[in-house]
């Protein structure tokens, strides 16, 4: 049996990164949206329109806030990286 290997993530990807970090964001704004929608609905039907437009901008403002989140994220470490070394793994 070999023993294990060390894999060093020298630099990530910054698209990959991004559209990984959008993904997460909206899914975390569709949750919250749910929860708008649902505070709306004691509002009636005026709440709920409130509540359906909250969701979609929690979705949209999410995905935009993590893909610059992301992307940011891979800048600083790439550039980390360079200079200290990449995040070690053991498989």
């Amino acid at each position: 049996m070999v023993g294990p290997t060390i894999v060093e993530i020298k630099k990530i990807d910054l698209m990959s990164l991004a559209k990984i970090y959008a993904a997460t964001y909206a899914l975390i704004g569709a949750i919250f949206g749910i929860f708008m929608v649902l505070v709306g609905l004691i509002g009636g039907l005026a709440g709920l329109a409130l509540g359906l437009i909250m969701l979609v901008g929690a979705v949209i403002g999410g995905a935009i806030a993590g893909f610059l989140s992301g992307a940011i994220c891979a800048v600083i470490y790439n550039f980390v990286a360079t200079k200290m070394g990449g995040v070690k793994f053991e498989s």
